[in-house]
Order: C-alpha cells, then structure tokens, then sequence
C-alpha cells in the first residue's frame, strides 16, 4: 500500500491519501469498530487540536472533521454537512438535550456526533432526521495519538458532498 503526502488544512499540516475499503454492518445495523474492516491511522497527537473548533484533514480519500469531545476523546465525522456542504471543522461542539453536537458554521444545523442525526436547526428541535451526517470512528491511543477509521458503512446524505469540488 503507497502513501503519498499532499499539503492540507489537517491536524499536522499534512494528509496522508491512503486506499479505502467498505464497511459491512452486521445483522443489527451497528459495526463495531475494532472488527470494521480498514486500517486506524495516526493523525498526530492529541494536544494539536484545539478546544472546542475542529481540524479538517483527509484519511483514506475521504475529508473529515476532527474535533476534541472534551474527555479526552475524539469526535468524527465527514467534514461538510450533509444540509447544503457547510465547512463543520469550523462549527463549534454544543450539548443538546445531553447530546454532543456540532453546530454547522452556515445554517446552525446541530449534528449528533454519535449518530449523525439533526437534533436542531438554531433553537428549534428537528426530528426524524436520523443518520444523515456520515460519522467515522475515532480514539486516543495511551500515547495520545488521534486514531481514526473511515466508516463506509451505509449511505448518507453527507455522502453527496464527498467531492474534489468540496475540499
């Protein structure tokens, strides 16, 4: 497998573009992460990003959002919203009914971290907008290295910004 470096807006300044594969979901619709098939990359350490503003760099071809769940985790998801292609890397982590969200810079949709659903639009309470925002799955290593693992399982609305326009 090659790797090849290409300059980006990522956690250390520079993305690596490695090949992608596909996520099966079992029976029950739920993959587990560490059975999921791709490889976890290392993105850089964990105190390089910043408080409550994600990063954006891109992992296996695909650009995500990164941001820092306050617990010493990580949150992933697919770098624009699924509404209409908003940067979320620049939207800030909220809690909504208890819910950790990211807030969409352009039009305040607030994105569930764990599910990719809308759980808000500004102050109002969305529903029945389940899984619309692809998320990937993410951990901190002992080290503190940001481990990240592209999740294909499924189709989502975020999928239709997943272009070389949208980077």
């Amino acid at each position: 497998e090659k790797e090849k470096e290409k300059e980006n807006d990522g956690v250390d300044g520079k993305v690596k573009e490695m090949s992608k594969g596909t996520n099966e979901e079992d029976d029950s619709g739920v993959v587990d992460p560490e059975k999921a098939p791709g490889e976890w990359r290392n993105l850089g350490n964990i105190n390089q990003l910043p408080e409550k503003k994600g990063v954006k760099a891109r992992v296996d071809g695909r650009m995500i959002a990164i941001f820092k769940d306050g617990e010493g985790g990580i949150l992933v998801m697919d770098q624009r919203c699924y509404h209409a292609g908003g940067p979320l890397h620049m939207g800030d982590i909220e809690d909504v009914d208890g819910k950790k969200c990211v807030r969409c810079p352009w039009h305040q949709f607030k994105l569930d971290t764990q599910t990719g659903d809308c759980v808000a639009f500004g102050m109002l309470k969305k529903k029945n907008l389940h899984g619309m925002q692809r998320i990937h799955y993410g951990k901190v290593d002992e080290s503190g290295n940001i481990l990240v693992k592209i999740n294909l399982a499924g189709k989502h609305a975020s999928d239709l910004y997943h272009t070389a326009d949208m980077e």
